[in-house]
């Protein structure tokens, strides 16, 4: 679910896209923009389980297999998307 700002009459948001998605080790994270982005991972009971830095690539060997949220920020905006690890 893509969540942004209003501008005008356009809405501004942050697309992305995880993949693979089902992952095992990591996953890579696609946005229109190389710029850095902030990472934060939660368990489906809403949990902070993670938060990281990264350009793109995020490293979850330490998470157990489950279904997660991963809530991306980059350059003011903001969108969220479900992961599920192996």
């Amino acid at each position: 679910l893509p969540l942004g700002i209003a501008s005008g009459n356009t809405a501004v948001t942050l697309t992305a896209e995880l993949f693979p998605n089902p992952a095992t080790n990591g996953f890579d994270i696609r946005t229109a923009s190389s710029a850095p982005m902030t990472v934060t991972i939660h368990s489906i009971t809403g949990k902070t389980v993670l938060t990281t830095n990264t350009t793109r690539h995020v490293d979850t060997n330490t998470l157990a297999a489950g279904c997660y949220f991963v809530e991306i920020k980059q350059n003011d905006f903001s969108c969220v998307k479900k992961l599920i690890l192996k």
